[in-house]
């Protein structure tokens, strides 16, 4: 039952971990620019005081912001219709940064936010990813770069510029006009929502405002001195401009002048621009409405909440250009709608919660039926102590009988039970390396243990000689090592699987089906979108599923040897509690050491065993080829473990990486925008790193 435990735990802290992983694989994605604020003001020197407020959610390093004053590329201003859609008279001269600062993010916030006040920033030559409120200055052709170094993990974090484009405002013999690429089209971030605020100082008598780019966007005269700028769900790389004109005394100060009388000609061009984007709005005014119906109608079929929420997407998406016409009609369709897709929700909710509560009742009641049946252990008579070798079949079969595997520790303990038994001898060379010679017909071999020898002699003739060097050199050729390893391994799970430890398990049928029904369950209620009730069946079926492929019960014979290997196990492990008189014949304890090698606790005995036999005196391990002391067997044990093990290490480290490769990524009196955008100077963009 305890296993059972453990691995529903497993299952838990597993799906745990998808959740965690999904939510941190979303806040990988790029950041969304929440809020983007700019407060414009028209200087009387024809200058442009700008403020600016990036609300920027998610987790990044900090915020590049690209602030360009001209376009290098703009024809040049010689008076006619074309050079009022863009020309070089539209650029600035220069750019002057006046701060830069950290604005904490309020739960509720609007435009105003851009007056609060923040936590400057450092200018630096250079700076790191992880760095907090640092920014490194450089110039371009077309105007500056800011990268703003603001290490965020989660949530919301505002970066708030202030700074001077010089010599914009142009002086004409009627007007004044501002021509300005609010955003180029470098910005790499999507902007939720844009809202800008342009003053007009003084001005009196003539404003009228433009705006080109996504046709969602909005222009409003707020009153002669202020026009309000706004559009929303930007998508990165999108530009969007302003143009706008006003009284000249506004301006009085600027040097930039054309003696055109210029409101006509900027009228004519406006009027063109707004008839082109009107028709093209009226055009996805009407294929939006298609969009809304389609939508609608798939929803009426299936009254699914994602179908319902397209519904809601693509009216929000219809009400950016429109909220006459066909719009009330399809927003009641959508209301009515919510209303049968709420009702069936709640009628699957409880039919599905139901259903769950009983199947987690029918599946304990079972999972503990089949625990009973094939699961649960046979009782045999608990031994606590075991202080002698309880069967001769070798450490490889025990390591099986405990772990159902075999492993690098079934061979360094099948290497030295053979060395135990004298069919390999050991001498010391040096410190590190002793060499190892084979005697042919001590006793009957298994055949794991046959492939060993011919493994590491390269034959099976009396008298063969190795070296731990040598084995340690074999591992360099990894492929050839890792064969004869894999060789050793089968043999030994042959022999191992031939003791009969373990019931031949054949579990199919209702277990099998009883998983199989909640993980289909947990697929229909993602099909029909009823909350998280799905990680209760999926939880269920595949923590019940892996459980009942992996039921692993002993044959009565398995229960009474892995009684007496545990005993043993926990005698080894409490050796040193023992009087020295109280513990068995130390020809006993080379055999101790091998399967001390097997249950992983191999380095307490060889300590334990030091300070015993420091108390009885060392005496010499008689019948070998030469007479080694006990203290020698303990150091040739721990030297030859400790070089199988690097050996091993090594060859599966070459053939990771020899398997490893590289791979090299109208009339100015507000509205809607015009289409277009970007055809003035300035705009810029950036993004987030």
């Amino acid at each position: 039952m305890k296993k059972l435990r453990t691995l529903i735990y497993v299952l838990l802290f597993t799906c745990l971990l998808f959740f965690i992983g999904v939510r941190n694989f979303k806040a990988s994605e790029t950041p969304v620019i929440d809020h983007f604020y700019s407060d414009i003001t028209v200087l009387e020197n024809g200058d442009l005081k700008v403020k600016e407020l990036i609300v920027l959610n998610g987790k990044y390093n900090g915020f590049e912001r690209v602030i360009n004053y001209k376009n290098e590329y703009a024809p040049v201003f010689d008076g006619t219709e074309s050079s009022f859609e863009g020309s070089d008279i539209y650029n600035g001269d220069q750019i002057i940064l006046s701060k830069i600062a950290e604005v904490k993010i309020p739960n509720k916030y609007d435009f105003s936010l851009i007056k609060k006040p923040g936590q400057s920033f450092q200018k630096v030559n250079s700076a790191s990813n992880g760095s907090k409120r640092k920014y490194v200055e450089t110039s371009s052709s077309n105007g500056q770069i800011y990268r703003m170094y603001n290490k965020n993990n989660s949530g919301s974090l505002g970066f708030y510029l202030e700074y001077t484009v010089k010599n914009v405002a142009i002086r004409h013999n009627d007007i004044a006009e501002v021509g300005w690429n609010l955003m180029g089209n470098e910005l790499s971030n999507r902007i939720n929502h844009y809202e800008a605020y342009i003053h007009i100082p003084n001005n009196q008598k003539e404003l009228r405002a433009w705006a080109h780019g996504p046709l969602n966007g909005n222009v409003e005269l707020v009153n002669k001195k202020t026009i309000k700028i706004t559009v929303s769900d930007i998508y990165p790389n999108t530009s969007f401009d302003t143009r706008f004109v006003f009284d000249l005394n506004v301006i009085f100060n600027s040097t930039k002048t054309t003696n055109i009388t210029a409101l006509p000609i900027i009228l004519n061009v406006e009027t063109k621009k707004a008839d082109e984007a009107n028709q093209m709005r009226d055009q996805l005014i009407d294929k939006q409405i298609q969009v809304v119906k389609m939508a609608l109608d798939k929803v009426e079929t299936s009254l699914r909440p994602n179908d319902l929420k397209e519904v809601e997407k693509q009216l929000n998406i219809l009400s950016f250009y429109t909220t006459e016409g066909e719009y009330p009609a399809l927003q009641q369709q959508y209301k009515n709608i919510s209303e049968q897709v709420e009702a069936r929700m709640t009628t699957l909710k409880w039919i599905f919660g139901s259903i769950s509560i009983l199947y987690m009742i029918a599946m304990v009641i079972y999972i503990y039926y089949i625990y009973l049946k094939y699961d649960k252990e046979l009782k045999v008579n608990h031994i606590e102590y075991f202080r002698d070798i309880p069967n001769d079949y070798g450490p490889a079969c025990v390591d099986y009988l405990f772990k159902r595997k075999i492993d690098n520790h079934s061979f360094s303990a099948t290497l030295l039970n053979l060395i135990s038994d004298k069919v390999i001898s050991y001498e010391k060379i040096d410190k590190k390396n002793y060499k190892l010679t084979y005697h042919d017909n001590v006793r009957t071999l298994f055949e794991e243990e046959e492939k060993l020898i011919t493994w590491i002699f390269k034959g099976k003739e009396d008298g063969k000689e190795t070296t731990l060097d040598t084995f340690k050199k074999q591992a360099k050729t990894y492929s050839t090592f890792l064969s004869d390893y894999e060789r050793f391994k089968t043999y030994a799970l042959k022999h191992a699987r031939s003791l009969n430890f373990y019931e031949v398990q054949n579990l199919k049928g209702m277990p099998l089906l009883a998983s199989l029904l909640g993980i289909i369950l947990g697929m229909l209620c993602i099909y029909f979108e009823v909350g998280l009730l799905f990680i209760i069946y999926f939880i269920v079926g595949i923590a019940s599923l892996i459980y009942f492929v992996s039921i692993q019960k002993k044959t009565k014979f398995g229960r009474e040897e892995y009684e007496k290997w545990n005993a043993l196990k926990r005698f080894l492990k409490d050796f040193g509690k023992f009087d020295t008189k109280d513990l068995p014949d130390m020809i006993l304890w080379q055999k101790f050491l091998v399967y001390a090698y097997v249950f992983g606790c191999a380095d307490e005995l060889e300590k334990t065993m030091k300070i015993k036999v420091a108390e009885m005196g060392d005496v010499p391990m008689t019948g070998y080829y030469y007479d080694p002391t006990f203290t020698d067997m303990l150091i040739f044990s721990h030297i030859m473990n400790r070089t199988i093990n690097s050996s091993f290490s090594s060859a599966y480290s070459a053939r990771s990486a020899a398997s490893s490769g590289n791979y090299s990524s109208g009339g100015g009196f507000g509205g809607g925008f015009s289409s277009g955008g970007g055809s003035f100077g300035g705009g810029g963009g950036g993004g987030s790193f």
